[in-house]
Order: structure tokens, then C-alpha cells, then sequence
């Protein structure tokens, strides 16, 4: 807080420059003598609103040999000459850097105004530096440390490294976890290989020399300069006098004098000082800070947690660290990297974890399966898995476009958090940032999910769908950790015989391209392919670009080339990814990535490999693990749960048969399995997609569909019936469960078409 008697120290250096480029010379101003007073105008019009926007009564102008890079000698001394004049405190040395002069007088000042950012490396306990411009910038050590996370002597270093041409700087994150770690850049340019990250340490290797000239430049030297005459000087800055009234007059300054009155202190800049919110998140780096943090837990016996780690894989991840929150708006984050820990070992924080997670503690999280894994896999159970919110509000608003933590947060609680990708940059990870950026956003995250936590309660239960979430979600979520952790079961025979079946396909389907074509080409060019269509004329005049899939699709419903093209494409993609999934396989187990948020029917898919994208009915033959098995999709699943709702006789005949006669008397859907058709039309998809789907033309579409709602009138009855109901509840229900969509009751219709299929693909688990 600015006092009456504090003395500023005010860098002429920035005045002098804003002078420059205000009047570029022109002669604005002339006395009564004569004499050009223009830029010495320019310069006392900074220094007086400076003087009343901060509040200064005492001030010492400092004039060092920065000046004379940004202003002309005349210049100078026409301001200095004036100042003598008007009795203010003025130091004028031209052969010493005004950074020295600050340094020698700041054991007997209290602040420092300047725009030079290198002079914040003069902060101490009793002087701070304000940094004037469009919003006022007040560099204390507090402050230096919270908003640039680096210590005064370390300011050198972090604008060394960021301040520059591009190839020679760092990012600013980057900046600080180095200084952060190493204290001081001397120590890593001398030897580059403390840093951890081989991008970075290329970087600063490559521009070692840069960089030390860079720092050298930066740093403020001592000088052998006394400030012997400063007692005696008078530091008043333009007291309101007839003497300095008289002054400005005779320089024409007569706009002035209404500015000469004593200044108050501004409540301007004390809301500025005053912005800071108290902390309340924070590191726990010791071992009495552990004690503390598990006292709370224990107590509250519940827990939001955050896992901070190196890769979105939580099977390869290394992990960082953990938040914890018991309370709204207060969390602590416990770090497991040594470099951030203070008198205890990264080992006996992960026994500390160990311990913790195995007590009755209720854990609630986002995303909470990647938490369960990634420490799992780091020796860490977390026994009672209780809440996650990105499962509940998943269960509550199925249809929303993402389930991330930070789009959750902005629309149940109104409230913007960053990403991860707004804290760490490309290729980074949380080491390469500033610690304090990597406890503000796992702490951050901790605190939102609790917040989540208590809203989506009330939310499940106020659709009385908390027991289901309970009972199966929550539940599912635990086994699929595990699964992911000690693999899931497969047949690498069944992988092998299916693959090779579908080899077998893609050459008969490639040989009768080529026939229909009449010339051999690349199939797997689109160049190539685009070229043969032209030539067919197939594709309109003047298309330039190749074609995409979409286009190759609605040619593939009218002509028999591009049909055989999108099959044997088709044919291809699932050998490849068959090819992916056998590559995978270690000692007959695969090690997936589950997903429980597949909106569009509530079933598993699997990633990494993506076993499910395959084809429906192959994790009957390839998956041999019962509890993946039942949770993933299937024609006859699909078809039993379509049987037992509407109780067709005319479907259960038809499969008892292995018949399906809505399909004659028309053309035959190449390569399509009848039960996927029916399944397709009871979703509801446009006919478009029923024809891109199927390769088929409109009119067929529309014959087929027609043809299947009147052989299966009841089964198509009852799904208008549920179609209705969904519509009008908010939500689907059968068998005594319910999905929430919140498309359902939307007023755009698409929106609400896609909400309705989406119902049906929950109904029938497809």
C-alpha cells in the first residue's frame, strides 16, 4: 500500500522514449523566449498523470545511459535543465545504466516505476516495482513469485529464455520449470543435459552462446557510483508553488497548472494491489503437510482426486502426482516427483498413497477409471471406487456432444476451466511447465469434480436412476479397470481364420474391379481411382480434387464400378485392422482402453485396438471373456431384445427359419446381411443412409423399408409407440430402466431425430 512519505524511483527511460514517438520532432510548443518546449511537454504530461494516477508526493527521476538509446542528448538535457528549474530531484548520469542507479538507491527508496521488466530483479521485502500501462502491473515478492513463478535474482534467466528471435526462445512454461528446477541458467548452459526433455535440451544447446550474451545483457551490474547528494536533494516531485507556476507559464504549459495540486493516494491502483484471491489451492511437498492432508481426508471419509501424468494412455503414463478435495474451493496436490518434494522421498509419498487409497475412503472423480488404472498400474488400489461424474452426467444428459470435465463444469456450473492443452503445450508434458501451473490445474480439476460430484447426486436422483448407476455403471467401471489392467482374453485362431477369410474377399472383390474397369490400377490410390471414374464419366466436368468416400458412396447406389470399389474398400479396412489387433495380442490376451460413453447405444467400445469397429458379431468369436462378451454388440442380441419387446410372431418365425422374405422379389443387397438390414430400419435411419450404407438406390431403400414394416407390422408398431413415449417422458425406459437424452426435448429437430435413434439403439444394444 502506497504510504504519504514513500519515495519512488522513476526510470525516465520509458518517459523519454513515449515523448519520442509522440511528437516525432515537431514543434508544437515554443516559449516566450523562443525555444522549441515540445518534447519536454510530452515528457512532464507522462510524469504528471503518473504522478496523480499512483498517488506520488516524493520522487527521484532517474536518467541513466539507457536514455541515449531512445532519445537525443539535446533532448536530455532540455528535460534536465527543467527539472533543475522546477527543484525536482533529477539524476543524470549518461555513463551508468539506470538498472545500477536503481540498485545503489533502493536500500533508501520504497518503489520503483519503470517499463523495463529486467529492473523486476530488484524486488525485495521492502521495495517493489510498479509497471505502468494500460492496466498497472505491481511486482512484488509475493507477487513475482505467484504470477511469474520465479524468484527476483532468477528474472535475468526467465527473460533470457523467452524474450527474443524465435529459434533462440523457449515458451514461458517452459522458462520457469527450468529455473524452477535448476535455480539458475548458468548452471544449465554450462551443462545442457540437466534438462530432461531432448527438444528443449537441443534448443538451449543450439543457442548456448546467444543465450549467455542474452543473460549477460539482462543482468543489472553493480557501479562504484554514490548517491552522495541525496539527503540534501529536495524530492518533492513539482510542488505547487508561484515559483513553479511562473515556470510553467514561460514554457507555455499552461494546461498545467490545474495538475500542480498534491496528488492523494489513487483507490485505482490499491483495487489493483488488492486483486489477488487468497489461496486456496496448494502443494503438499513434506511429510507433516501428508499428515495433515490424510487427517482431512480420513475425516471427511470422501474425496475428489485428480491424477496429473505424462500420456493420455493411462497403461503408459508416468504419474506426477495426485489432488485432493474434501471441500469446495480448497485442494491440495501431492507431487511424486522427487525434484518437487521437500525433505521426502518420492518413494515413501507413493507408500503414503498406497496406505490411503486402502483405507474407507469413498473416491469420487472424472473420468475415474484412468485414475483407477494409472494407479493401479503404479502399485496404488484404490479400493473404494464411488462416484465418477463423467459416467453420471453421461447417465443424466446422454446426448451431449462431450463429457470432458471442463465442458461438464461450464454447463452444470457455469464456470470456464482451462485444458490441459491451455497449461502444456505440444509435445510437453506437466514437467516442462512451472509447478505452480501444474497444482493450479490439478487442484483446479479436483475442486470442479467434487462440486460435480454433489450436483450430479441430485440430479440422478431426481430421474430415480441412482441405484442403477449405482448397481451397474459404477460397478462395470471397476471390472473394465481391471480388464484393462490384466488384459482380456482373446482367440488368436479365430483372429487368424477370420482374417483370412476376409484376405480372400478383398482379392475375388479386387479382380472384379479391375474386370469391370477393363484396365489394371492402384485401388488404394485415390489419384488413381478418381482418374478410372473420370474416364468412366462419372464424376461431374471440371472435378479436379479426388473423390472422397461420401462421393464414391452415392456413386456406389447407381453404378456397378464404384460398388465394387467401396466393397473391396471396405473389405480392406477390416483386414488392416484385424492386422492392427493381431499385432496386439501378448500371450492370448489384448490390453484395451474401454469406453462406457458410447451415446449411441450404452454399449463398450474398445480402443487400442478398436476390436469393436470391426464388426459386431467377431467378439463373440475372437473375445472368450463372458463379461466383455455380454456388454458388447450383436445381431442376435439385438434381435432377441427386438423379440422379447414386441413380441413379433412373424419375427420369431422368421429367425427360427433363417429366412427373411421382406427381401424378395427385388434385386439382392450384395454383401449384407438381411439381420443388419432389419436392425438398420428399426434404428429409423434416413434412406439416404440406408442406400450409402448398403450401396443400394433410393427406390430400393424405400421398397425394402416398406417391405419390412408390413411383413413385421407389430415389432414396427411398437417402436412408433416407443418412439412417442420417449419424446414425451425425456427419456426411454424398458424393464425398468431409463435413459436420459437430452435431445429428446429439444426444439431442433434434428437434434431430437438423432435423440430418438440414439433411444433405439439403447433399447436394442446396437
Amino acid at each position: 500500500m502506497v504510504k504519504r512519505n514513500d519515495l519512488f524511483l522513476i526510470d525516465a527511460t520509458f518517459l523519454l522514449e513515449a515523448s519520442e514517438r509522440a511528437f516525432r520532432g515537431a514543434p508544437l510548443f515554443v516559449s516566450s523566449e523562443g525555444e522549441d518546449n515540445t518534447f519536454v511537454y510530452g515528457f512532464l504530461r507522462d510524469l504528471l498523470r503518473l504522478r496523480r494516477a499512483i498517488g506520488i508526493e516524493k520522487a527521484l527521476v532517474l536518467v541513466g545511459s539507457d536514455a541515449n538509446k531512445v532519445s537525443t542528448g539535446q533532448n536530455i538535457d532540455q528535460v534536465c535543465r527543467l527539472f533543475t528549474k522546477l527543484h525536482v530531484g533529477i539524476v543524470h548520469e549518461p555513463n551508468v545504466a539506470v538498472g545500477s542507479l536503481c540498485r545503489r538507491l533502493a536500500a533508501k527508496a520504497d518503489w520503483l516505476i519503470t517499463a523495463n521488466r529486467s529492473l523486476f530483479q530488484l524486488v525485495g521485502a521492502q521495495f517493489s516495482v510498479i509497471c505502468p500501462g494500460k492496466k498497472t502491473e505491481i511486482v512484488t515478492l509475493e507477487t513475482l513469485k505467484s504470477a511469474e513463478g520465479v524468484l527476483p535474482e532468477q528474472v535475468p534467466g526467465l527473460l533470457a529464455l523467452t524474450v527474443g528471435q524465435k529459434g533462440t526462445v523457449v515458451t514461458k512454461g517452459q522458462a520457469i520449470r527450468i529455473l524452477e528446477l535448476h535455480s539458475e541458467l548458468e548452471a544449465v548452459l554450462r551443462d545442457p543435459s540437466l534438462l530432461s526433455a531432448d527438444k528443449l535440451r537441443r534448443r538451449v544447446l543450439a543457442n548456448r552462446d546467444v543465450l549467455l550474451r542474452r543473460l549477460s545483457g539482462l543482468k543489472v551490474e553493480e557501479t562504484t557510483w554514490r548517491p552522495a547528494f541525496l539527503g540534501g536533494t529536495h524530492l518533492w516531485l513539482l510542488k505547487d508553488d508561484s515559483e513553479t507556476r511562473q515556470v510553467m507559464r514561460d514554457c507555455g504549459f499552461l494546461s498545467f497548472l490545474r495538475l500542480l495540486p498534491p496528488p492523494s493516494t489513487q483507490k485505482v491502483f490499491l483495487s489493483v494491489q488488492g486483486t489477488k484471491a487468497p489461496k486456496s489451492y496448494r502443494a503438499v511437498v513434506d511429510e507433516s503437510g501428508l499428515r495433515e492432508l490424510e487427517a482431512r481426508i480420513l475425516e471427511a471419509g470422501l474425496c475428489a482426486v485428480d491424477t496429473e501424468a505424462s500420456d493420455k494412455d493411462p497403461r503408459k503414463a508416468s504419474l506426477f502426482g495426485l489432488a485432493f478435495s474434501v471441500r469446495a474451493g480448497e485442494s491440495f496436490y501431492v507431487p511424486v516427483t522427487q525434484t518437487d518434494l521437500r525433505g521426502i522421498t518420492s518413494q515413501a509419498v507413493r507408500e503414503w498413497l498406497r496406505r490411503l487409497t486402502r483405507k474407507k475412503v469413498r473416491f469420487v472423480g472424472h473420468n475415474l477409471r484412468y485414475d483407477y488404472v494409472l494407479l493401479r498400474k503404479h502399485g496404488i488400489e484404490m479400493e473404494h471406487v464411488h462416484f465418477d461424474t463423467m459416467l453420471a452426467a453421461y447417465e443424466c444428459f446422454g446426448d451431449w456432444d462431450f463429457f470432458n470435465l471442463g465442458a461438464v463444469v461450464r454447463r452444470l456450473l457455469g464456470r470456464t476451466i482451462k485444458r490441459y492443452r491451455d497449461v502444456v503445450g505440444e509435445g510437453q508434458t506437466f514437467l516442462d511447465a512451472p509447478f505452480k501451473d501444474l497444482v493450479e490445474h490439478a487442484c483446479t480439476d479436483a475442486d470442479m469434480t467434487l462440486r460435480l460430484y454433489h450436483r450430479l447426486t441430485g440430479e440422478l436422483g431426481a430421474r430415480s436412476i441412482e441405484e442403477e448407476f449405482t448397481k451397474e455403471t459404477m460397478a462395470l467401471l471397476t471390472t473394465l479397470g481391471d480388464k484393462e489392467c490384466d488384459g482380456v482374453k482373446v482367440s488368436k485362431k479365430a483372429i487368424y481364420q477370420t482374417r483370412r477369410g476376409w484376405e480372400n474377399d478383398a482379392v475375388v472383390l479386387r479382380n472384379a474391379v479391375m474386370t469391370e474397369a477393363g484396365r489394371e490400377f492402384d485401388l488404394d490410390s485415390k489419384k488413381e481411382v478418381t482418374s478410372v471414374l473420370e474416364e468412366r464419366g462419372l464424376l461431374g466436368d471440371g472435378n479436379r480434387r479426388s473423390v472422397t468416400p461420401l462421393q464414391l458412396e452415392e456413386l456406389a447406389y447407381r453404378h456397378p464400378l464404384p460398388r465394387l470399389i467401396v466393397r473391396y474398400q471396405r473389405t480392406r479396412k477390416k483386414v488392416e485392422q484385424l492386422e492392427a489387433i493381431s499385432r496386439e495380442v501378448k500371450h492370448d490376451k489384448l490390453f484395451p482402453l474401454f469406453s462406457q460413453l458410447r451415446a449411441e447405444h450404452g454399449c463398450l467400445s474398445w480402443t487400442d485396438p478398436r476390436l469393436f469397429d470391426v464388426d459386431g458379431a467377431l467378439c463373440r468369436g475372437v473375445v472368450l471373456d463372458k463379461a466383455v462378451q455380454e456388454r458388447t454388440a450383436d445381431r442376435e442380441t439385438t434381435l432377441d431384445i427386438l423379440q422379447r419387446a414386441t413380441r413379433d410372431p412373424t419375427l420369431k418365425r422368421d429367425r427360427e427359419r433363417q429366412l427373411w422374405p421382406f427381401l424378395e422379389g427385388g434385386p439382392p443387397v450384395e454383401d449384407a446381411d438381411p439381420r443388419d438390414i432389419l436392425i438398420t430400419l428399426a434404428i429409423g435411419v434416413s434412406d439416404s443412409a440406408l442406400c450409402r450404407r448398403f450401396l443400394i438406390d433410393p427406390m430400393m431403400a424405400a421398397n425394402v423399408r416398406r417391405a419390412a414394416e408390413a411383413r413385421y407390422g407389430r415389432l414396427f408398431a411398437w417402436l412408433e409407440t416407443y418412439r412417442r413415449e420417449a419424446v414425451a417422458q425425456g427419456f426411454a425406459s424398458h424393464d425398468g430402466k431409463r435413459r436420459y437424452l437430452d435431445g429428446l426435448r429439444s426444439s431442433d429437430v434434428d437434434r431430437r431425430k438423432q435423440a430418438i435413434r440414439s433411444a433405439v439403439r439403447w433399447l436394442i444394444k446396437y
